[in-house]
């Protein structure tokens, strides 16, 4: 890992932390406003984890107060990139669907799984997430490969560039904040306490590409194609 880069994530959630606990907040409308929601590249939690971390999603969901998007089991996420703005309605056979799959195809091509430590949380802006730590550079290889393999296209259809993240960037959203009414002290403190939470090791060993859907007080993501990283 280059140390200047971690050293920068870990400004950057400082950063975070301060930007909310000084009262910024932005919260979420629906699906697609602002372009927001868009068809993205996700892993998603496996096994009993992703329901360890669903309960730390109820517990800060009850702190911060009613109305905010809480994860459940089915709805955690990584992030790896969103390939575009929303569009409503897509399916696995839509064009573009098709390109931003072949893209993150071959992006995968040689990868082995990726493999995180889930260890600590932080509020930021929009909501409250658990804060993921690479083992190595897969994650972040498997997000350069994506932004290259979009850039080779041509012609004016071409998809992307994909919105990076920057290196060595991975959480997963516990809560997204939804409702004018946020206990700011409340939630600092529970993410205080819960700061060097350990909820171990993951192995993620395939990606999946997903547009989304709000429903059942939360955003949830409906699958389009799921590409095997099976290399190494």
């Amino acid at each position: 890992m280059d140390e200047r880069t971690g050293d920068e994530t870990d400004r950057m959630r400082v950063r975070a932390r301060d930007r909310f606990a000084a009262g910024e907040v932005v919260p979420e409308v629906a699906v697609g406003h602002g372009g927001r929601w868009g068809i993205s590249a996700i892993f998603r939690l496996p096994g009993q984890v992703r329901h360890d971390v669903a309960g730390l999603a109820r517990q800060v969901g009850a702190v911060a107060g009613p109305g905010h998007w809480i994860h459940d089991a089915d709805s955690l996420h990584l992030t790896i990139c969103t390939f575009e703005p929303h569009r409503p309605g897509v399916s696995p056979t839509d064009r573009r669907v098709r390109m931003f799959g072949a893209a993150l195809r071959a992006a995968a091509t040689g990868l082995p799984a990726v493999r995180l430590v889930l260890r600590g949380v932080g509020p930021h802006p929009r909501g409250v997430a658990v804060l993921a730590h690479p083992e190595d550079d897969t994650a972040d290889t498997l997000r350069r490969r994506i932004d290259s393999s979009l850039r080779a296209g041509s012609g004016s259809d071409r998809p992307g560039p994909s919105v990076s993240r920057l290196a060595r960037d991975w959480y997963v959203n516990l809560v997204h904040f939804a409702a004018p009414a946020i206990d700011v002290g409340a939630v600092l403190t529970w993410c205080d306490d819960q700061g060097e939470a350990e909820l171990g090791s993951v192995v993620l060993p395939a990606a999946e590409l997903v547009r989304w859907d709000a429903k059942g007080g939360t955003v949830r993501p409906v699958p389009l194609d799921r590409v095997e990283l099976t290399g190494g």
